[in-house]
């Protein structure tokens, strides 16, 4: 009884903030809605046929999601900041006319559940336009985000994952996708200031419902943050983007990079941030290469080298490698 009286002081306090907390719960607790039992929140109802615990979470009303989607949806969307444990039950979410409709027939709505990781539409079992609910029976699934959105345009692709790694001073951009939809191609972008955006590479679609992997590596990133994102294109020129990533690489006082070291094939790759006088030094001094190179990747012969250490120097940076 105590947890009740809590969860509806909470909904009370927050309730008329643009971005409104439902519900907070710390560190440590949890709030269990039992079979049978019915959670309101805000216009948001829970009904589960199993028991529902909710733990280390807080849930929010807002007017916008978070997971990419160019389906038009009204402007109410909940939000756990934490992935639930899978909901088994009956969902009713209420709205008002309006504003909040964003113009989206009442006939059409469908609730949509991002479950952390896609998007999933749901059919209502009932359509109430006069008391203005949609409710569904028999979901099953992880609650992550819920809002009402238009049935009749399909559900963009989901963004599963997209990380960026250092290899080898490049950055290797990997991502995911699942529920593809006239999907027409991924542009690889690239930015300083996280502001100003540049293409550098494009990657057909795959185009499959399934799970979809992409990768693409950008050989010359600057020195200093290197800003990363992807944009994904339809077939119609509606486009959606991923997350952004952050990669720091060299100094400036680093102005070049050995890719990979040791050298095994007696040819030297060397990525140059700016464009340097570079030279080559066996382990007892002696000038063996000394050629001015431009910004980029550059291919130097060593077949003539022994096996042993060398010093690769510029104005104000020295490497060493080994020549196997």
């Amino acid at each position: 009884m105590k947890k009740e009286i809590c969860l509806v002081l909470l909904v009370v306090v927050f309730l008329s903030a643009t971005n409104a907390q439902l519900l907070k719960i710390t560190p440590g607790g949890s709030i269990t809605v039992t079979n049978g039992a019915t959670f309101h929140a805000d216009g948001l109802t829970l009904m589960p046929t199993a028991n529902f615990t909710i733990t280390d979470n807080e849930l929010i009303r807002t007017t916008a999601v978070t997971h990419t989607t160019p389906n038009p949806y009204i402007f109410r969307v909940y939000q756990f900041i934490n992935n639930t444990p899978v909901f088994n039950g009956n969902i009713q979410i209420n709205y008002t006319d309006g504003t909040e409709l964003n113009n989206i027939p009442e006939n059409v709505l469908t609730l949509n559940i991002h479950n952390g990781t896609f998007w999933n539409s749901w059919l209502p079992t009932t359509r109430d336009a006069t008391n203005n609910f949609i409710l569904i029976n028999n979901i099953s699934s992880v609650l992550n985000e819920l809002t009402l959105a238009n049935q009749s345009l399909p559900l963009p692709l989901n963004w599963l994952w997209f990380t960026a790694t250092k290899q080898d001073n490049m950055a290797l951009l990997k991502w995911s996708t699942a529920q593809e939809l006239n999907t027409k191609n991924f542009l690889i972008q690239h930015s300083k200031n996280s502001t100003d955006w540049n293409d550098i590479g494009s990657v057909a679609a795959l185009g499959l419902s399934t799970v979809n992997n992409y990768s693409f590596i950008h050989t010359n990133p600057k020195a200093g943050v290197n800003y990363y994102r992807i944009k994904q294109v339809d077939t119609d020129n509606r486009f959606t983007y991923s997350l952004v990533n952050k990669l720091s690489f060299n100094t400036a006082e680093e102005s070049f990079a050995v890719l990979g070291n040791p050298i095994i094939n007696k040819t030297l790759i060397v990525k140059a941030n700016k464009a340097m006088l570079l030279s080559i030094y066996a382990a007892d001094g002696k000038l063996l290469f000394t050629q001015n190179i431009n910004e980029g990747v550059k291919y130097i012969d060593l077949t003539k080298c022994a096996a042993g250490i060398y010093l690769i120097k510029t104005e104000n940076y020295t490497q060493k490698i080994i020549v196997q």
